[in-house]
């Protein structure tokens, strides 16, 4: 499903509609670490959360982007922490029957399933292209503000290399480019604060990055890569790991549209 322990909790009402940083922007501020087979999360004026990875609680089904999925309920303590939290009534979720990639973004030999990330289990953002994207912005933006599980840098990384990416190599893994990341408004959330104080990125990626998905044939705006993988036991990601281009494309896999 990715990454260990990556996109495997959701946080939801009691009717199991998910919630995120689209609508609960202040969900920035929950820290979660995994360490020596607990959960500890925090987030500010709140005591640490403790669950157990063993926790084993009813089995709910999970509304999430369209795909059919299940999840285990945590337990009463982490859904009283997370409604004192938000302010609302919400409970927590550890991914149970995993949910399966469209079709149509799937890859011979590469993996099929994710937990509860949006869509893929890999999302990859360039440090060279948030610093082409910065010089568009009043208050230049960290990284964070995309989310990517794995950032790239390096000296002979040129802005938007990646839309060319079909297939890489980071360290040991074998890395599929499927589809360009379409935006939605969270990049415009301070990630530190858990602000969303205006749409200045989205309003920026409107006149430098609005495209057509080839995929679905939708306008939108794009930034980052999302990815599959090729799972092999014992295969592990270390920061610094050397990405090698397997791939090009001549084209790139967005239909960039002009700007207004």
């Amino acid at each position: 499903m990715g990454i260990q322990h990556d996109r495997e909790w959701i946080v939801c009402s009691p009717e199991g509609s998910f919630m995120s940083q689209r609508k609960e922007p202040q969900l920035a501020l929950v820290k979660p670490d995994v360490v020596n087979g607990e959960l500890f999360v925090d987030a500010p004026d709140m005591s640490t959360l403790v669950i157990d990875l063993d926790t084993e609680g009813e089995e709910k089904a999970i509304g999430f982007f369209k795909k059919d999925g299940t999840g285990k309920y945590q337990g009463d303590e982490a859904a009283n922490w997370f409604s004192e939290y938000l302010q609302k009534d919400a409970e927590l979720f550890r991914v149970a029957k995993p949910r399966i990639i469209k079709q149509e973004c799937q890859v011979d030999g590469a993996s099929s399933t994710i937990g509860f990330a949006d869509g893929f289990p890999l999302l990859i953002v360039s440090e060279a292209s948030l610093a082409e994207l910065n010089t568009h912005i009043m208050a230049p933006i960290p990284v964070d503000r995309f989310r990517g599980n794995i950032i790239v840098s390096g000296d002979e990384l040129e802005p938007y290399d990646e839309d060319y990416w079909r297939e890489v190599r980071i360290g040991e893994l074998t890395v599929f480019i499927v589809r360009a990341c379409a935006r939605c408004p969270v990049p415009n959330t301070d990630q530190s604060t858990g602000v969303r104080s205006d749409l200045s990125v989205t309003a920026v990626l409107k006149k430098t990055r609005r495209g057509i998905d080839p995929i679905n044939g939708k306008v939108g705006v794009f930034f980052g890569q999302n990815a599959l993988h090729v799972f092999e036991p014992g295969v592990t990601l270390s920061v610094g790991d050397r990405v090698t281009v397997v791939e090009w494309a001549d084209v790139p896999n967005i239909d960039t549209i002009p700007s207004k």
